[in-house]
């Protein structure tokens, strides 16, 4: 018997019966959409399920296959839906006890990763708050009078000219090294904390209570400015002149050492240490950046010392006004200062 024959069989013994699809399917643990898939030759019950529906419909089970009673042959379309059925089921067995074997191994893979990162994270943890727990005990980092000392060198709260030369532009990723010093507070009282630093030794930073506190090698100040300690000066012209504002003279780049610029470097340097009350910014406001001579002083450098990280530095920058005037714009303290005959005539030629 054949799909079609055996959809037929079960529609007739239903109807005989006087059952709806889905009263049948209730009776036999089925669907209606199983029942009708049936009717329709779509698909055959499983066996045990036609041995129940010959028992309800009160006949032999040979019978509802079209066999006569007696008969022990299997119908062969019932073997072959057997064999596919038992060949799906292998296959799916095979394919979820390798989706069990993946999802094991990532459970535990993933396991393993999360314990490796709680372990880092611990030990980064441990150190970062070791580190502000020493550091805590400090109550007036960055006040005038305290001060660091590390090896063998002593670093004090920098002054206008010490930020603007060796911390400028510099934050927390110039300072790769973590090292234990000794700090002093405004009493004299010493504490370990924990600075970070780099090779130069030219300054440290202190972090106390997520505020970042830079301190400077007392070798590095203003008087660094001296003519003893100064290779040569240079005069940079960076921008084209707008005649607007300033007056007609040629500014042209300049080098002065002390073979043929002695007098100038000596100039400046007095100059630079004295140079008095500044103007007022209303005076110089409208001139300041306008063809500017940039000013770098190069240093000599004494290989006799291990830290000299400070080779040149860019001081600020000469300036006129439409009267000729010379000004001088310190970087460093971002005022402008008016600069006498005696400099003067080394900047602009007459």
């Amino acid at each position: 018997m054949d799909n079609f024959e055996f959809a037929n069989r079960i529609v007739e013994l239903r109807k005989q019966k006087g059952l709806s699809q889905k009263e049948l399917g209730d009776m036999l643990g089925v669907s209606n959409k199983a029942v009708s898939k049936w009717e329709n030759g779509e698909s055959m019950p499983k066996l045990s399920t036609m041995l129940k529906l010959a028992e309800i419909m009160g006949i032999d089970g040979n019978e509802l296959i079209g066999l006569q009673p007696g008969q022990n042959e299997s119908p062969a379309v019932d073997k072959s839906e057997l064999d596919r059925l038992k060949s799906e089921n292998a296959s799916l067995s095979s394919q979820l006890g390798k989706m069990n074997k993946k999802r094991k191994r990532f459970f535990i893979v993933s396991l393993l990763l999360c314990a490796v990162g709680i372990v880092v994270c611990s030990i980064v943890a441990f150190g970062f708050n070791a580190d502000e727990k020493i550091n805590n005990k400090v109550t007036d980092a960055g006040c005038e009078g305290t001060k660091i000392e590390f090896a063998d060198l002593t670093f004090v709260v920098p002054d206008e000219y010490q930020r603007y030369s060796l911390l400028s532009g510099k934050d927390a990723d110039c300072y790769p090294d973590t090292k234990y010093a000794d700090y002093y507070d405004k009493n004299g009282k010493k504490e370990k904390v924990v600075i970070k630093c780099n090779e130069f030794s030219d300054s440290v930073l202190l972090e106390v209570r997520r505020q970042k506190y830079f301190y400077v090698n007392t070798t590095v100040n203003k008087d660094n400015i001296k003519y003893d300690n100064i290779e040569s000066i240079s005069l940079e012209n960076r921008t084209i002149a707008y005649s607007d504002y300033i007056s007609n003279s040629e500014f042209s780049d300049k080098e002065f050492n002390k073979q043929n610029g002695s007098g100038f470097i000596k100039e400046f340097c007095l100059f630079y240490q004295n140079k008095g009350y500044p103007v007022d910014k209303k005076q110089t406001s409208a001139f300041l950046g306008h063809n500017p001579y940039v000013v770098t002083v190069n240093f000599e450098y004494d290989g006799s010392k291990q830290y000299q990280e400070l080779l040149f530095i860019e001081l600020g920058e000469f300036f006129t006004d439409n009267e000729d005037n010379l000004y001088f714009y310190d970087y460093v303290t971002a005022e402008s200062y008016s600069v006498g005959k005696e400099l003067k005539q080394y900047v602009i030629e007459d």
